[in-house]
């Protein structure tokens, strides 16, 4: 008996400092992450492996009252292998190898205390005057501290952290997880990114088909017997397949299997990400472990309201200022540090007393890209680990984009473009 009972606490003994060994060894993994380079006007393309016409140094505010802001974005197609091409069905890599353009633009606020999450969606075509560009050109022409400068003239809300992906951070991140289940209405595809989802109801997807979703903006869907472009085929509706996708994986990651989840996660940050200097991925998984005991982590989903048109042969979208400000004053209202947006104060629009519903475009639609009114903020919140409908306050995307976390999902086909 007493040496079945040495035996057992050898095992333990063994089995708790394997544990700490790959704890620690996923810890270094975490801490081998590229940062933009502290110094130098190089600092974010050199990190990026880029070249930057005018990169100043990276200096960020910290965070108060426990509220932090985080900017996340993708860095084009750069640093993607003919392998993980391969992996992940993307045979325009070659075309689109060397655009390098900020396609996705979320700036993020979590208030941990709160267990509140807010996702702010930007569209990638914004057209900034003052630079003579839209803001996807941004990060690759003037580094991170611009595009850090630029979100946060027109959103009022500073940056605390940034985060850059490359192209295939979704579909790594998904695989990590073991997928993602997302609830869809409609049959949907996309020849150009590559999708296909030939029946509704809960789909599994691995990180190709995750990828694809998250990819599509030239969206068709299967209604009325036949296959036709969607309302959501823009910007605005994969901006909604995004926080569709990232909120299904938080529920996932928010779960008692999230230290299960580390080394895998570790291992693919440092392949997949570029962080600021003073970001410790280390200790934001500490933050997502109290997170992921106790109440769910609620998620308010916000798109900054748009309308397309022209500057000169540029297909450019430009920020409503009306519905913005609708979207905008909230969010301001509730981030120690945020101040209102001085475009809305040239634009007549002073900051609420209050923090009234959004206010609907008066903007004449140009498009299906156009936004037409939004939906109230209380639509517009999830929760994680539910099946809480994602709908992006300030896009207007049509009746096919009902997205949902659920479970047991049908696994699609294999892609056949």
């Amino acid at each position: 008996m007493r040496l079945a009972l040495i035996s057992i606490g050898v095992v333990l003994v063994v089995v708790a400092a394997s544990a700490t060994g790959l704890f620690l060894w996923a810890r270094w993994q975490l801490s081998q992450v590229p940062t933009f380079a502290a110094a130098g006007p190089q600092s974010a393309s050199a990190a990026a492996g880029q070249t930057s016409m005018a990169a100043a140094p990276l200096s960020l505010p910290p965070s108060l009252e426990g509220v932090t802001t985080f900017l996340v974005f993708t860095t084009g197609s750069h640093n993607m292998t003919p392998a993980q091409a391969k992996k992940y069905n993307i045979p325009d890599y070659v075309a689109r190898g060397t655009d390098d353009l900020t396609d996705s633009i979320i700036l993020a606020v979590l208030d941990a205390p709160a267990r509140k999450l807010t996702m702010l969606s930007i569209p990638r075509d914004t057209w900034l005057s003052y630079r003579g560009a839209r803001i996807n050109e941004t990060y690759i022409r003037f580094g991170a501290a611009a595009l850090a400068s630029d979100v946060t003239g027109l959103t009022g809300i500073p940056i605390n952290h940034m985060i850059a992906v490359n192209f295939t951070a979704a579909a790594e991140l998904t695989d990590v997880v073991g997928g993602v289940d997302v609830q869809i209405p409609v049959p949907m595809k996309d020849t150009y990114s590559h999708l296909l989802l030939p029946q509704a109801g809960c789909i599994h997807m691995d990180g190709q088909v995750a990828l694809a979703f998250a990819r599509s903006r030239h969206t068709e869907t299967y209604v009325n017997g036949g296959w036709a472009t969607d309302p959501s085929a823009s910007d605005f509706g994969r901006s909604t397949r995004q926080q569709a996708i990232i909120t299904a994986a938080l529920g996932k990651l928010l779960s008692p299997k999230l230290p299960l989840y580390l080394p895998g996660l570790a291992a693919t940050a440092k392949d997949t990400l570029i962080i600021d200097p003073g970001l410790d991925l280390g200790a934001l998984f500490d933050v997502a472990k109290v997170l992921a005991t106790g109440p769910h982590l609620k998620v308010t989903h916000l798109g900054l309201p748009s309308r397309t048109g022209w500057e000169g042969s540029a297909s450019v979208v430009f920020t409503d200022p009306q519905a913005a400000s609708g979207v905008l004053a909230p969010l301001v209202s509730e981030v120690p540090g945020a101040s209102w947006p001085q475009w809305l104060t040239d634009a007549g629009i002073s900051q609420p007393t209050s923090t009234p519903s959004p206010t609907p475009s008066s903007a004449t639609p140009t498009s299906s890209d156009t936004p037409t009114s939004s939906p109230s903020r209380s639509s517009a919140t999830s929760v994680v680990g539910t099946d809480s409908v994602v709908t992006v306050d300030g896009f207007s995307t049509g009746p096919n984009t009902d997205y949902r976390p659920c479970s047991n999902g049908i696994t699609p086909p294999p892609q056949p473009y």
